[in-house]
């Protein structure tokens, strides 16, 4: 069962929350999170250079760039050279994003106190960790998957 959402323009509406996934707000929430230990300053800083690395045009780029991909997958002909070059193209903007989020951790990670640097550590450890756990616990809940019939078999 989902729960009840708020009405349209009212706090907790998926308007104002940017959607059903959350938006800017959601983000901002989830990130706060993610920096709780770290002094305001150090979360302040670190907010500020993830909002800096989003970039609506590279979204709407790689988007672009995963429908192709996605339609030449779909297509009744597979055209393997053309489906290898717009994976190619969708490879290189994440590239571009990956680097550039990276580059701009580094500048903030940089600017941060000992004491928020080991903070964000730490988080991002545990991060890592809840993830790997839930990914568990979802293999888990699928149970050992078949194995495929061969012909003749």
């Amino acid at each position: 069962p989902r729960a009840a959402t708020a009405p349209a323009g009212q706090p907790g509406s998926p308007t104002l929350r940017g959607g059903p996934q959350g938006g800017p707000q959601a983000m901002h929430q989830r990130s706060h999170g993610m920096f709780a230990n770290m002094s305001p300053e150090g979360r302040k800083l670190m907010m500020d250079s993830m909002r800096a690395t989003h970039d609506a045009s590279q979204q709407a780029q790689l988007k672009a760039a995963r429908d192709r991909v996605n339609q030449l997958v779909a297509a009744d002909r597979l055209d393997t050279a053309a489906l290898t070059r717009a994976m190619d193209d969708e490879r290189r903007l994440v590239d571009t994003q990956h680097v550039r989020r990276q580059q701009a951790l580094v500048a903030a990670l940089q600017k941060l106190s000992p004491e928020d640097r080991k903070a964000f550590a730490a988080a991002s450890q545990m991060g890592r960790e809840r993830m790997a756990e839930m990914m568990k616990q979802r293999g888990e809940r699928r149970g050992p998957r078949p194995m495929p019939q061969q012909p003749g078999n």
